[in-house]
């Protein structure tokens, strides 16, 4: 005599992968809901169009053209560093001193790196 099994195994595996895929897509709601809540929004235009007015031995006049504000957060001159914990202003020009970095100029060119929060702009500028 033969004898007849409560569950099937075509059905035993449909509610298994039932239970996978609940699962999985609940934990994908979780992390998308995490990640919406916890992650700050990156500003993809904060600094690109970032411009060095004036530069010599104890400031620099940085001039942004965008609409929004960005927080300077360092700047390096050669490898001397400036902190600066500053905002400028969309569509303003800033002066931010140089003081505070101590570096030893000459009248020569000087790699400036400008950091902010979630950018860094590098160029070649002149000191004089």
């Amino acid at each position: 005599m033969k004898t007849k099994k409560a569950i099937s195994d075509i059905v035993t595996l449909t509610l298994l992968l039932f239970i996978v895929l609940l699962s999985f897509f609940g934990l994908q709601n979780w992390y998308l809901a995490y990640n919406n809540n916890n992650v700050e929004p990156f500003a993809t235009t904060q600094i690109s169009d970032v411009e060095i007015i004036s530069i010599n031995m104890t400031s620099i006049i940085i001039k942004n053209p965008n609409t929004q504000a960005f927080e300077i957060n360092l700047i390096k001159i050669n490898q001397s560093e400036c902190p600066i914990l500053d905002s400028l202003e969309g569509n303003s020009i800033k002066e931010f001193s140089l003081t505070s970095c101590n570096p030893a100029f000459s009248a020569q060119r000087h790699t400036i790196i400008i950091e902010t929060k979630y950018d860094v702009y590098r160029t070649t500028k002149l000191i004089q």
